[in-house]
């Protein structure tokens, strides 16, 4: 069993770095072609009739897409490696950082962000807990239903070495049965004509909570929407 979960994580350990390379060796080449794409849009502004400029609008999204999505990639086989950085995390300023992010988004679609005992600190990767809370937030703000949207961040105390965060939202929710599958890297409840994505953000948050020794799941709330829980240290002697 030892030498099966010494294979398996060196396997794992191999796949990352793969993954890794790949995405960092196509990200140069893929670089200069959203850059001549946009240059080609904009030398032939008014040249090409119509067709034609849906045409190269739509080789620009592919090419920005897949640009966003090697990104994901790159970020999410970082996760979990050893020697980064660690050190005491102020989850008041991450979400105020993530406020100031998102200004523009919130002021436009009338955004109310409630904060409830977040005077708290966290043990880990200042980066990697940030990107756990924008990738929430940015899931809360995007997939808002018809209601003005609203999101309450809340925490309160898990066990003596973690703490409990909650991100409940009024969107358009997620169905009980697909609590798991929304954790699966790649895969997507909705057509990327309605919303945009990757489809590696909760994967990326749930794989940053369990390298900080936490644990992420999802609840139903009872009148809309849905909240996401998570835990994340408190101390250095409970993450990693």
């Amino acid at each position: 069993m030892e030498k099966m979960i010494a294979d398996l994580s060196r396997s794992n350990h191999e796949l990352e770095r793969f993954a890794y390379g790949c995405c960092h060796d196509m990200n140069e080449p893929l670089r200069g072609m959203v850059s001549m794409a946009h240059l080609l849009v904009k030398h032939n502004e008014g040249a090409l009739d119509e067709t034609s400029q849906e045409y190269l609008q739509h080789i620009v999204k592919g090419a920005n897409r897949l640009q966003r999505l090697i990104q994901d990639i790159l970020i999410y086989s970082k996760v979990g490696a050893k020697g980064i950085t660690q050190e005491s995390v102020s989850i008041q300023d991450v979400v105020k950082e993530i406020k100031d992010i998102y200004s523009a988004q919130i002021l436009e679609n009338k955004l109310v962000i409630e904060e409830s005992f977040l005077s708290n600190c966290v043990w880990g990767n200042r980066v990697q807990i940030i990107q756990v809370f924008q990738n929430l937030i940015e899931n809360a703000i995007k997939f808002q239903s018809s209601e003005t949207p609203k999101i309450s961040i809340t925490s309160k105390v898990y066990d003596e070495h973690f703490w409990h965060y909650s991100i409940k939202d009024n969107g358009i929710g997620i169905e009980e049965e697909y609590f798991e599958d929304v954790f699966v890297v790649f895969k997507r409840l909705h057509g990327r004509q309605n919303y945009q994505g990757s489809g590696i953000g909760l994967s990326l948050c749930q794989k940053i909570i369990e390298a900080h020794g936490g644990k992420i799941w999802i609840s139903a709330n009872s009148d809309a929407g849905s909240t996401i829980h998570f835990t994340l240290p408190s101390s250095p002697s409970a993450s990693f």
